[in-house]
């Protein structure tokens, strides 16, 4: 009967989308493990095979705090010697100690330095990442330090909860924006493996995908309506909808389409800029440099920063709450900013709000700072304006012509100025959002590590393509290299495309190019060959340059045989984009062998 009520509950659950899973079998120890890595905070989640509705998370704790969270703080504390210390809560526990002694000096500390990999073009193995005080440390060790203090304690979880799962039964999942560069994939998959993750066990799965699935999956009951007339499941099967991914650092857009079958198809190519709930508290702390000086804030920074950061804190959660136009939001400033305000300008705090351009915006109340609702709607308004501009121009593209529900997810998503934005610009659009939208990519991201291959088609990001011609040697058309093999001309750098920006690929579609090469001296049969791939945003880039927005996402490097290459070497590359990843293959004529590289491009 237990076995019967379970599969009941599956079929529940599962409705409007085709999870098929085996007859529950309490044997079976298979685990999916999910490591959500946010700009603001961070969290894992598990769950077995046989029973994966049921997903367990962590309580992270820190001083003080009543109750726990399903997330801590994206924040990394280092020692003196570049070593680990700790993690979330704990870490910014141990720095306030470390500054209230002031023994701070000489320790690392990073908070929110995900948004690192999008914003850095240049990404590599040796990038440097800044710690709040300008001190430096390799940005992958800082990486593989938080994912290996997570996975640790995953580890441990399932240790205490289920003894006989092995190391080897569990496979992983780790979220990324889907907007990230396929660099910035790389690097966090490079981390991870770094960090203990078996890269044989690991998949990358889109955030945005993730929040889909889970929201897929919930019952349509639990789907909150914001705005809009709603008269069936807006998730059903045949339905199509805008995904808004809106967390700490990015906001994140895709479009999908619930299959016949209940898969998703994604039908726009995933957009998005750095319009997380981050940029709201850099509004914030423009404007308190508004009120006070920037110099001033830089000097109580460094004097008491401390405070400082329990100010930031304060207003990235107040910034949550569900106020409208009319309520104002209520500050409490340290005692310590007020007395170097009134040693430093010998102004009190009514004062200095006085001279400043928001006066008739803030009132002031003993040591708080009392913010109406128009100032506050006016630090979310860049980035609203953002989310919103993104938006029409997804509704611009004629695919999405129909589409007239938006699905709203991640944490920034419950923002009352958010939704009110998207509300007001999209009036004729349904708005709904998941029951839990802070968690919808953790959640989703278990159930996308059971069955990936519930995305079946994708709308390729960039165009994608090699470039095979380098000294001394020259690959192309065969009557134009005989014609000139023995110049001194190459066709160095000639971009070779497979895949269009824009095109739509199902999972089991296979990308094929063949070139023939000429090498045109002896010397030259002893080099190694480079298959070079490159990614653009451009639809027909001629040059693998950044002057046609190329970048190098990888390459093959395939060594010469014993006694050199042919005269001609036969190639066949192709390009395969499976369930969370691009392979890529090169296949030679004259010997067999293959060559392989994994592309996580999504």
């Amino acid at each position: 009967m237990v076995g019967v009520e379970l599969l009941q509950k599956y079929q529940a659950l599962t409705r409007g989308v085709t999870l098929y899973f085996d007859r529950p079998d309490a044997k079976k120890r298979n685990v999916v493990a999910a490591i959500d890595f946010g700009t603001s905070f961070s969290g894992y989640a598990w769950a077995f095979e046989y029973d994966p509705f049921t997903v367990y998370t962590k309580e992270w704790l820190g001083e003080n705090m009543t109750s726990g969270t399903e997330k801590a703080p994206t924040t990394v504390l280092v020692n003196p010697e570049g070593e680990f210390h700790s993690f979330g809560y704990e870490a910014e526990d141990e720095y306030a100690v470390l500054v209230d002694g002031e023994m701070f000096h000489n320790w690392y500390y990073f908070r929110n330095f995900k948004m690192k990999l999008y914003t850095n073009k240049y990404l590599r193995r040796d990038t440097m990442l800044k710690d709040m005080d300008g001190k430096q440390m390799l940005a992958l060790d800082v990486f593989t330090m938080a994912i290996k203090y997570i996975y640790g304690c995953l580890v441990e979880d399932l240790a205490e909860r289920a003894p006989e799962v092995k190391i080897d039964d569990i496979s992983w999942v780790i979220t990324v924006p889907a907007i990230w560069s396929d660099a910035a994939k790389q690097f966090m998959r490079e981390a991870s493996v770094n960090a203990g993750i078996p890269g044989d066990r690991l998949k990358l799965v889109l955030e945005p995908e993730a929040a889909s699935l889970y929201c897929k999956t919930r019952d349509p009951s639990e789907i909150k309506t914001i705005s809009g007339e709603r008269t069936e499941n807006p998730l059903a099967r045949g339905k199509r909808y805008i995904l808004l991914d809106l967390g700490g650092g990015t906001a994140d857009m895709s479009a999908h389409e619930v299959l016949k079958d209940g898969c998703l198809r994604e039908i726009h190519r995933a957009t998005g800029d750095a319009l997380g709930g981050s940029s709201v508290d850099e509004a914030f702390n423009r404007l308190l440099n508004d009120l006070f000086g920037t110099e001033f804030m830089l000097d109580f920074f460094e004097d008491y920063r401390q405070d400082y950061l329990k100010l930031m804190r304060d207003f990235e959660g107040k910034k949550r709450l569900p106020l409208d136009r009319k309520s104002s939001l209520v500050f409490q400033i340290p005692e310590t900013l007020l007395h170097k305000l009134k040693e430093g300008t010998r102004a009190t705090l009514e004062e200095a709000v006085g001279r400043s351009k928001h006066k008739k915006h803030i009132r002031v109340k003993v040591d708080k700072l009392l913010l109406d609702g128009d100032l506050v709607a006016d630090l979310f308004k860049v980035t609203v304006n953002g989310i919103v501009s993104y938006i029409r121009e997804m509704k611009v593209n004629p695919r999405l012509a129909d589409v007239d529900t938006i699905v709203l997810a991640g944490g920034f998503s419950e923002s009352f100025h958010v939704r009110e934005a998207v509300t007001e610009n999209f009036p004729k659009v349904l708005i709904v959002t998941a029951p839990d939208p802070g968690n919808a990519i953790l959640k989703g991201a278990v159930l996308m590590g059971h069955r990936p291959e519930i995305i079946t088609e994708r709308v390729a990001r960039y165009t994608y393509g090699v470039s095979f011609a380098r000294k001394p040697f020259c690959e192309g058309d065969p009557e134009e290299l005989f014609a000139r093999r023995n110049r001194e001309t190459y066709c160095d750098g000639v971009f070779e495309k497979l895949v269009t920006i824009g095109q739509s690929i199902q999972r089991t579609d296979v990308f094929i190019l063949q070139r023939t090469s000429f090498l045109a001296s002896k010397h030259a049969k002893q080099r190694r060959l480079y298959t070079k791939m490159y990614a653009s945003i451009e639809e027909n880039p001629e040059y693998c340059t950044e002057e046609n927005f190329c970048v190098k996402i990888g390459e093959i490097i395939r060594h010469p045989p014993r006694r050199g290459w042919p005269d001609v070497v036969k190639t066949r590359i192709e390009i395969m984009f499976g369930e969370t990843e691009m392979t890529a293959r090169i296949i030679e004529e004259h010997s067999g062998i293959e060559y392989k590289a994994r592309i996580d491009s999504l």
